[in-house]
């Protein structure tokens, strides 16, 4: 592994290991569940579509219409089943199968009055399973309450229809046990819209508790991890080095900050400190931790890294925040610590030695990086005496 670090990432790439899952995530978490629910009843349903169709196609008394209508439903499904391998968009392909399976039970509950009295149920059956499917369909593509007046309209006007046709065309016998399979159906569909209910209550409360933990773990002004994130963050990095693996930790502070809200007043001094939190969360690859440590203080938290490789992003951050100016306020500059994991180090030890580096770095003149190994040489040489710190203090 070379000194320097890997290529910075965009911004947007960022999950930090121990945040929450993002809330806004939750939709992509739904989407992809509903990928797979869809790709796994195709596969299931396929075969059944097919072998419905071949034993039609072999029945004496087969009604012509469903010459068209099973190969119209297999070629959907199919285009379906590709459409969704292709990770395409899902709502198109869920208003496909939604009108393919209400243009196939329609046709079904029509073809009633053709259809001898023998096979009336084995129809009807056929045409109900479609109807769930479609309610199911329904409730993850509309929410519960559209799909809930949906699904009560669709299976209140083919009730009707079926009672209607079975009345005028066959024995009254039928009509029993069609209302018994009616009432079968009613009863699942008062199931799933309960499901479905409770799924949208139960997202909702999850979303809100993972929302209150982000927000736990957040600095609001420059929405990087807090000083706690950063606590839990160095903790794993401490448990990491017990297994052998290296780490290091930046902590920097932007020179002259008090100078900036006394001279450009507090709200160009907060989009200093976002301008700089944006530059710190660009710079860091994917796994490090970025955190606002307090004030105009930030704290960089790097797993499975030396200190010249640390020292290196530092370097890397100072040159590009001296270049970059900020809108307002021109250059800006920042001072920088650096240290890495040593034996038997804990929360404290670490970073009360980034804060011994940063204390020289700015007590030698500022904008500029210092490594506790070079703190620690020169206060053996008598010329500095690092301050007591403490780690201790109130979460930002």
């Amino acid at each position: 592994m070379s000194a320097d670090l890997p290529s910075q990432h965009s911004e947007n790439a960022h999950r930090w290991f121990w945040l929450p899952e993002d809330p806004h995530t939750a939709p992509d978490i739904m989407d992809a569940l509903r990928r797979r629910l869809y790709i796994f009843s195709l596969l299931c349903g396929l075969p059944v579509v097919l072998l419905v169709w071949l034993l039609e196609f072999q029945n004496a008394t087969h009604n012509p219409a469903f010459n068209l209508l099973y190969p119209a439903l297999l070629i959907v499904l199919l285009g379906t089943l590709y459409w969704l391998k292709s990770n395409r968009p899902l709502p198109p392909i869920e208003r496909t199968m939604y009108v393919a399976n209400a243009i196939t039970f329609t046709v079904q509950f029509l073809t009633i009055r053709s259809t001898p009295s023998s096979e009336v149920i084995l129809l009807l059956v056929t045409a109900y399973l479609l109807l769930l499917a479609n309610t199911t369909i329904g409730y993850l593509m509309f929410g519960t309450r559209l799909a809930g007046y949906l699904n009560l309209g669709t299976f209140t006007l083919s009730t009707v229809l079926c009672s209607v046709i079975l009345t005028q065309a066959h024995p009254a016998a039928l009509m029993i046990s069609a209302t018994r399979l009616q009432l079968s159906v009613a009863a699942l569909l008062v199931l799933i819209h309960s499901l479905s209910w409770y799924r949208s209550i139960y997202t909702r409360i999850y979303s809100e508790r993972l929302q209150m933990q982000l927000e736990l773990y957040t600095d609001p002004l420059t929405e990087l991890p807090n000083r706690r994130a950063a606590y839990r963050a160095i903790e794993h990095l401490l448990i990491e080095a017990g297994n052998g693996t290296s780490g290091s930790i930046i902590l920097l502070d932007i020179d002259h900050f008090k100078r900036v809200n006394d001279q450009y007043g507090h709200p160009t001094g907060d989009s200093v400190l976002q301008h700089f939190a944006h530059l710190l969360r660009s710079s860091a690859r994917v796994q490090d931790t970025p955190s606002r440590w307090g004030g105009e203080e930030f704290l960089i938290v790097l797993p499975a890294t030396t200190l010249s490789q640390a020292t290196a992003l530092a370097q890397r951050i100072r040159q590009t925040l001296n270049t970059t100016e900020h809108d307002t306020v021109g250059r800006v500059t920042a001072s920088c610590g650096v240290t890495t994991l040593h034996s038997g180090d804990d929360l404290s030890r670490l970073v009360t030695r980034a804060d011994e580096a940063l204390y020289r770095a700015k007590a030698n003149g500022r904008n500029q990086v210092v490594t506790s190994q070079d703190a620690l040489s020169t206060a053996l040489e008598g010329h500095y005496l690092p301050p007591a710190t403490s780690v201790n203090e109130p979460v930002t």
